[in-house]
């Protein structure tokens, strides 16, 4: 995103649509998703098939690098499709429901000193460092996603450490 550039406090309501091999990617600042900061579009080059995974990585797994950090949360997910103007749930959380850090073994997490569900805020949170050491949660959906979708949720930046290079954010 040339646009979009992170600061401390920000908050962004990300959607992002699946239509086949269209992928399409939008920023907005309200949680009306009505005002449009930023969008990216792709064409993929091939279907992917048995999609069934919510996966939040926090960083990329590269070798540690001397600074950079990025702490926020994760709230608010929802995957739906629409069928016939119709539209159906397919997914949806707040965290309210979640008791403790992986929301009753819902959510599997490879460090959950980096990622976790906060049960007192009731939010998905992280803290991303370029560490070398790619921590992530992900969630099993009931079912395979179909191949037009939409995925929504609230985006928040609590605080932020530049890369003197921009690596890691």
């Amino acid at each position: 995103f040339q646009n979009t550039f992170a600061n401390i406090n920000d908050t962004y309501y990300i959607e992002i649509e699946k239509n086949n091999l269209d992928l399409k990617t939008n920023f907005y600042t309200d949680k009306n998703f009505s005002n449009l900061k930023e969008s990216m579009s792709v064409k993929m080059c091939s279907n992917p098939e048995n999609l069934q995974f919510i996966r939040i990585s926090n960083e990329d797994g590269k070798s540690s690098g001397n600074g950079g950090k990025l702490i926020g949360y994760i709230d608010d997910i929802e995957i739906s499709y629409t069928l016939n103007e119709m539209t159906s749930s397919i997914f949806s959380t707040s965290f309210d429901e979640c008791l403790d850090l992986s929301c009753n073994e819902q959510w599997k997490f490879r460090n959950t000193d980096k990622i976790f569900i906060d049960t007192k805020n009731d939010v998905l949170s992280f803290s991303s460092q370029v560490l070398g050491t790619n921590d992530y949660g992900h969630l099993k959906l009931d079912d395979e996603l179909p191949d037009s979708w939409k995925m929504s949720f609230k985006f928040h930046i609590n605080e932020l450490e530049e890369h003197p290079r921009g690596k890691g954010i």
